[in-house]
C-alpha cells in the first residue's frame, strides 16, 4: 500500500528532482516509511539510470530524462528496507512503482522459481517484477489483488501502466505542459498538469448534486483529470499514452438453475469465499477487521474465526436506535468468544466540522456523504491502536444484489418478463426486508417508471448543463454489471480508497476478489435474490457459522449514520464556514432557504451540495475551511 507518481516527456531534458519529490511530498500520508525516486533517458546507455531513495531526496541534482518514477510506501509484506521502490530486477532491465497488493504471490513464487527467477526479499513487489518478466501482460490474468502499476521496462523504453480487474487501487492522469503525468491522488497531478486541467468539470457536479453519480466514463471533477480504466494497461513513451487495452471484463451473460443447481452455487460459492479470506489473513503487521453486524462484514470475520485466526474487531456505536447495528454485531462476537478480540468505537458527533478541513483537502473531490468521514474515524482509531490492515465488506451488496432500492424492482420484472409471473407473486409474498410490502410496490414502481429527477429545491447553477447520462441499465443483469462498475464501484472503490490511505491503512475487501466476482456473476439472479431474501446465497452459505439474529435479519442498515439528526445538528456549523462564499455551481441562497426541508426530505440531496461548496472552497479556491 503506498503512493506513486511519475511522468513521460516528449524529449529528454534537464530538470531537477524538486517536481517529483513535490508530488510524492503531497501525497506523504500515503506512505509514512519510505520514499524513492527514479530518473531514466531513454537516449543514454542503460537509460540513464539515476536513484534518489532517501529522505533528502529532493537535493538530487538536476538529471537530464524523459521518464520519472516516485514512490511512498507504507510498509505491509516484507517492511525492511530490501522491498524500497522503485524496485529494480536483479539485471536491472525493470524498474517498478507499484500501489497495492498480491494476495497470492506466495502462491505465484513457486511457479517463478521453476522458471528461474531467484528471490533476494520476500515482497509481492519483486514477485510483480518475476511476473512481469516471466508472461509481460499475460501476467495480469494471473494475479489476484489489487494494483496501480508504472513499471519501466529498458529494453522498451517505455512505462508500463496497469490496474486491477475492479479498479480498487486509484490512478489518475492528466496532461503536463510537455507530456503527460500520473500520480494515486489528483492533487499530486494539479502541480504539474496544464492550468486547463484543474478547471472544474460543471457537467460533473450537476450529475454528483442531482443523482450521486460520479467518475462516470472515468472522468473526474477537473476538466483535463482523468482515471486510467480498471483491469486496462497500455504502454507509455515520448510523453504519450498508447490506447489502454482491457485484459478483463465481468461476465454478462448467467447460467440457468438448470446448468447449475442451489446446491452447487452455495458450496462453490463457500468454496470461493473462504479462499477469497484466506489470501487476504497474511500480513507482516497487526491487522483487525470492521464488524458492523451485517451479513458482509459478519461472514469475513466468522470465516477467520472458524478459521482459528484471533481477532480484533471494531464496531461503531450510535446513540440513535434506528442506525445502531451494535448489538446484532455483539452476537457474533459471543459465538467466537475468545477468538474475537471484540471492541466498540463511537465516533463523536462533531468530528466531521473539527476534521473537515484536513479531510476535504483530503478528498480531492466532492463525496457522497458525511458518514464517510464517521468511517475515516473508525480507521484512525484502528491505527492508534497499532493496526495498518483492515479487513472490510465492501463490494458485497454490489456483487449479491442486497439492496432492496436497486434490485427488488428490476429482479421481480425480470421473472415476468421471462414468464414465471407466479414465481414473482411468491417472492412478493415471502419478502422479508422491512418495512415489507410498501418496499416492493416502491421499487416495482421505479422500475416501471423511470420519472425524471424534480427537486423540490433546484440548488445546482450550471448554465443550463443537463445530465450526461440516463443512468445505469434497468435489466436485473445490465444493473449489476453497470453498478458494480461505471455506475456505482467506480467511485466508491476510488473514494474509499482516499479516505483510508489518509489514515494509512490498507483495507481488504474479499468480497472483490475476481475469482468470487466471476464466479458470482455466473448466478442464476434467483440465487441472489431467493424466499424473499435478498443475499440469498450468502445466507445459505454462511448459516453454519453465523448467528441466526445475523442470517435472518429483516433490516438492513448499510453503514449506519443519523444523516437527518446529523444535518439538523450542523446547520449553523456549515454556514459559518461558508459565509461570504459565492460557489458558482450551487445557489447558496436556495440551499440556506431550502435547508430546513431537505435535510427531512432528501438529506443526501442536500449534502451533495453542501459537498460541493465545501469543496469549492477548500480544494479549488485553496481556503482553509475554518
Amino acid at each position: 500500500m503506498c503512493g506513486i507518481a511519475g511522468y513521460s516527456l516528449s524529449q529528454p531534458e534537464a530538470r531537477p528532482a524538486s517536481e517529483l519529490v513535490a508530488m510524492c511530498r503531497i501525497m506523504a500520508h500515503r506512505g509514512p516509511d519510505d520514499e524513492g525516486l527514479s530518473f531514466f533517458n531513454s537516449n543514454a546507455p542503460l537509460h540513464g539510470k539515476a536513484d534518489a531513495s532517501n529522505p533528502q531526496a529532493d537535493h538530487v541534482e538536476s538529471v537530464v530524462h524523459d521518464t520519472a518514477l516516485g514512490h511512498r510506501r507504507f510498509s505491509i509484506i516484507d517492511p525492511t528496507k530490501g522491498a524500497h521502490q522503485p524496485f529494480w530486477s536483479t539485471d536491472n532491465a525493470v524498474c517498478v512503482v507499484f500501489n497495492g497488493e498480491i494476495y497470492n504471490y506466495l502462491e505465484l513464487r513457486p511457479a517463478l522459481e521453476k522458471l528461474g527467477h531467484s528471490f533476494r526479499t520476500t515482497s509481492d513487489t519483486e514477485v510483480l517484477v518475476a511476473a512481469y518478466q516471466a508472461w509481460g501482460t499475460n501476467m495480469f490474468s494471473r494475479l489476484r489483488g489489487f494494483w496501480a502499476i508504472a513499471l519501466y521496462d529498458l529494453q522498451k523504453g517505455a512505462v508500463l501502466l496497469a490496474r486491477d480487474p475492479l479498479g480498487k487501487a486509484p490512478l489518475y492522469i492528466a496532461p503536463t505542459r510537455s507530456g503527460i503525468a500520473w500520480a494515486s491522488e489528483i492533487k499530486a497531478l494539479r502541480l504539474v498538469a496544464s492550468s486547463a486541467a484543474s478547471t472544474p468539470r460543471a457537467q460533473a457536479i450537476r450529475d454528483f448534486v442531482d443523482h450521486g453519480w460520479r467518475d462516470i466514463n472515468n472522468l473526474t471533477c477537473y476538466e483535463g483529470i482523468t482515471t486510467f480504466p480498471a483491469a486496462s494497461f497500455a504502454w507509455v513513451r515520448q510523453g504519450q499514452a498508447q490506447e489502454p487495452q482491457r485484459y478483463w471484463q465481468l461476465r454478462s451473460t448467467r447460467l440457468t438453475e438448470r446448468e447449475l443447481s442451489p446446491r452447487q452455487a452455495v458450496d462453490g460459492f463457500r468454496e470461493i469465499f473462504y479462499r477469497s479470506v484466506t489470501r487476504r489473513l497474511h500480513a507482516d503487521v497487526p491487522w483487525g477487521a470492521e464488524l458492523s453486524g451485517g451479513m458482509d462484514s459478519s461472514s469475513i470475520v466468522a470465516v477467520a474465526a472458524s478459521l482459528g485466526h484471533r481477532i480484533s474487531t471494531f464496531t461503531v456505536k450510535f446513540d440513535e436506535a434506528h442506525s445502531d447495528e451494535e448489538p446484532i454485531a455483539r452476537t457474533l462476537a459471543e459465538r467466537f468468544g475468545n477468538n474475537i478480540d471484540y471492541r466498540v468505537l463511537r465516533a463523536p458527533k462533531d468530528d466531521f466540522w473539527r476534521s473537515a478541513d484536513d479531510y476535504v483537502a483530503l478528498m480531492d473531490e466532492p463525496f457522497h456523504a458525511p458518514n464517510m468521514l464517521t468511517h475515516f474515524t473508525l480507521w484512525r482509531l484502528m491505527a492508534a491502536q497499532g493496526l495498518r490492515v483492515s479487513l472490510n465488506g465492501a463490494g458485497g451488496d454490489e456483487l449479491l444484489a442486497g439492496y432492496s432500492s436497486d434490485y427488488i424492482g428490476p429482479f421481480l420484472l425480470d421473472l415476468v418478463r421471462k414468464g414465471h409471473p407466479l414465481q414473482a407473486l411468491r417472492e412478493v409474498a415471502r419478502y422479508k426486508e422491512l418495512p415489507y410490502g410498501r418496499v416492493v410496490l416502491r421499487e416495482l414502481k421505479r422500475a416501471l417508471w423511470r420519472a425524471s429527477y424534480t427537486p423540490e429545491f433546484d440548488l445546482v447553477r450550471t448554465n443550463g448543463v443537463s445530465h450526461s447520462a440516463k443512468g445505469p441499465r434497468r435489466n436485473i443483469d445490465e444493473l449489476l454489471v453497470d453498478l458494480m462498475g461505471n455506475w456505482r464501484m467506480n467511485y466508491w472503490l476510488r473514494s474509499s480508497h482516499q479516505s483510508w490511505m489518509g489514515v494509512p491503512m490498507e483495507v481488504r475487501a474479499p468480497f472483490l476478489d475476481v475469482d468470487l466476482v466471476e464466479f458470482a456473476f455466473q448466478l442464476p439472479t434467483t440465487y441472489l435474490i431467493r424466499d424473499g431474501w435478498h443475499k440469498w446465497i450468502l445466507r445459505q452459505a454462511m448459516q453454519d457459522v453465523l448467528p441466526k439474529a445475523i442470517v435472518a435479519r429483516k433490516r438492513k442498515m448499510g453503514f449506519p449514520f443519523p444523516i437527518k439528526e446529523w444535518l439538523r445538528g450542523s446547520k449553523n456549523t456549515y454556514f459559518a464556514f461558508t459565509s461570504g462564499l459565492d460557489c458558482p455551481y450551487i445557489d447558496m441562497g436556495a440551499l440556506h432557504k431550502g435547508y430546513d426541508v431537505l435535510s427531512d426530505r432528501n438529506p443526501y440531496y442536500l449534502w451533495r451540495a453542501m459537498s460541493v461548496t465545501l469543496w469549492w472552497k477548500r480544494c479549488v479556491l485553496g481556503q482553509a475551511l475554518t
